[in-house]
């Protein structure tokens, strides 16, 4: 079982990996967002369902303040982070991931609740930064998992875990 460490130093809290566990502690439903372009097209989605857990533990970013750009030059999907605390995101492909080490990434499952750690792309967001680019074609297809401020990404199946 893969442990993930939660470090507060001087106030700042430091992730430090994500966890795959079963039954420990409070869980939480994540946020969940699909995103797809289809055609080969470039900026926002074409399609964006974006699920908000009604219970959670401590700050919840909305789905709404997670940027998802899909750009034709370089084949790129940029995440910008436009919430006022850090996020910390977990993102599998249904489509369209270039797998690593291409930095892109990696299959879900077909439940993609079910998707084993080992395949999602942690992205750790700060507020206000230029964001994090994955490599990605432009027929892509993926699912954006995170958890609030005081709790923490978990698989098996995906959750979030209060500390």
């Amino acid at each position: 079982m893969a442990m993930s460490k939660i470090v507060v130093l001087s106030g700042l809290i430091v992730f430090l990996g994500c966890t795959e566990t079963t039954g420990l502690g409070n869980e939480f439903a994540p946020v969940w967002i699909t995103a797809s372009w289809t055609g080969g097209a470039a900026g926002a989605p074409n399609d964006r369902t974006d699920r908000e857990p009604n219970d959670f533990q401590g700050q919840l970013c909305p789905a709404s303040s997670l940027a998802l750009t899909n750009q034709t030059a370089g084949a790129v999907l940029n995440v910008i982070n436009n919430c006022t605390i850090p996020m910390n995101l977990a993102i599998c492909a249904t489509a369209g991931g270039l797998a690593q080490p291409d930095l892109g990434l990696e299959d879900c499952a077909t439940d993609p609740f079910d998707t084993p750690l080992s395949n999602f792309k942690s992205i750790p967001l700060f507020p206000g930064s230029l964001g994090d680019y994955v490599n990605a074609t432009q027929i892509l297809s993926i699912q954006v998992f995170y958890c609030s401020d005081e709790t923490q990404f978990v698989t098996g199946p995906v959750r979030c875990l209060g500390f």
